[in-house]
């Protein structure tokens, strides 16, 4: 009896004090209160209480992670990489000559120690100095190359130029989402400005990549170009044209500065894409709108900005050139291999293959829009009210 009694007791005292609980009977979870700041969230724990977990703890990354998440399958880029064409070089051979060197009527005349006929230079002892190779000829046991007819030039002078073999893209189709190439080599990250991804190979300079998303750290853009792969935007150029203006149409060229690539249109159709070389900082590219007016399978350029001249250029049998601004051309550039980064005296570098396919595809009046999304003043852009608009064009 004492035993049922105890029992009954006791049964009693829990069901008053579990009434006496507000919202027993409602199922009411208790409050939960938040995270001491300090706490490091495990995974598990930030997957089931997302919004109790500090933000610089790394359940909050897991959850950021979570909204970037990809298919496992990743969607194929539309764009086909243009294989390097041989052809796509007017001459077979280039070199860089010492500058100033002597240039002779003939092996025989060197070797006699007759007077030059000229120097392939200003008499300054700099330079950057380039021609085409001809003929190979052995003169007392002594190389000598054949640069143009009656023109030779002792072997010891000169260096024979490796040509880029870099192409851009055609497209079987429009582009989904933003596109790129590297133009570093570079090891992805885990997360925007993370730890190295070290299950992943690196990124080699000219790889191309689709971006799935961005996201800004500390003022740079990080792209995500695969699964746990983020890359910083100063290794990569995006391919990104705004609307042209609107006298464009039919076939145009876009010629992006800020990210040093150009873009090949029919109408609104893309059809080629890929890197170049624009002026440098001293001699920049102009912005605007021109059109082609002169085309040349190879021509000849020099000139000398500088003060002193110490900047003078002399460059044999340029490849598919095409003037749009005065003297600026699109054309090839077969001196380096330096595409994506500004390189030049004002012109459009391409790489030769590339040019060549610009070449073959375009024609006379075909216009080449030169824009700069990053420079406020960009009139192609930004157009300024008439009456404050400069008609200076120099």
């Amino acid at each position: 009896m004492r035993f049922k009694l105890t029992v009954a007791w006791a049964f009693s005292f829990f069901l008053a004090a579990f009434v006496a609980i507000p919202g027993a009977f409602a199922n009411e979870a208790p409050e939960e209160k938040p995270l001491d700041p300090e706490f490091l969230c495990p995974r598990s724990e930030n997957l089931a209480h997302p919004t109790l977990c500090p933000g610089q703890a790394r359940g909050e990354e897991e959850v950021q992670l979570r909204a970037y998440e990809l298919p496992l399958e990743l969607p194929e880029t539309p764009a086909v990489d243009v294989e390097y064409d041989p052809y796509a070089l007017t001459h077979s051979l280039y070199a860089r000559v010492r500058a100033d060197a002597p240039v002779y009527a003939s092996p025989e005349a060197g070797f006699n120690g007759e007077a030059p006929i000229r120097l392939l230079g200003l008499g300054i002892d700099s330079g950057f100095v380039f021609v085409t190779l001809e003929d190979l000829v052995v003169y007392q046991e002594e190389e000598w190359f054949r640069i143009n007819k009656g023109e030779f030039v002792r072997r010891s002078e000169v260096s024979i130029s490796e040509t880029s073999q870099f192409g851009g893209v055609t497209f079987e189709e429009q582009l989904e989402r933003p596109f790129a190439w590297l133009v570093s080599t570079v090891h992805p990250m885990r997360t925007p400005g993370g730890e190295i991804n070290q299950d992943v190979r690196p990124l080699r300079r000219y790889d191309t990549v689709q971006i799935f998303n961005t996201v800004n750290v500390d003022g740079w853009d990080w792209y995500q170009v695969g699964h746990n792969q983020w890359v910083e935007q100063r290794t990569v150029s995006v391919l990104n044209t705004p609307e042209p203006p609107e006298e464009v149409s039919g076939r145009w060229i876009a010629v992006n500065l800020f990210e040093q690539t150009l873009a090949a249109y029919e109408d609104d159709e893309l059809v080629y894409a890929t890197l170049i070389s624009s002026g440098l900082d001293a001699w920049q590219t102009n912005q605007g709108l021109f059109q082609i007016y002169a085309r040349l399978e190879s021509d000849d350029m020099s000139g000398a900005f500088a003060a002193d001249r110490s900047d003078y250029y002399s460059l044999e049998n340029v490849p598919w050139t095409q003037y749009f601004d005065g003297a600026i051309a699109l054309h090839g550039a077969y001196w380096h291999d330096g595409f994506g980064y500004q390189r030049s005296h004002g012109c459009v570098n391409l790489s030769p293959t590339d040019a060549k396919w610009i070449y073959d595809w375009a024609d006379d009046d075909v216009y080449v829009w030169v824009f700069n999304p990053e420079d406020p003043d960009d009139p192609t852009l930004y157009p300024k009210p008439e009456d404050e608009t400069s008609s200076d064009t120099n």
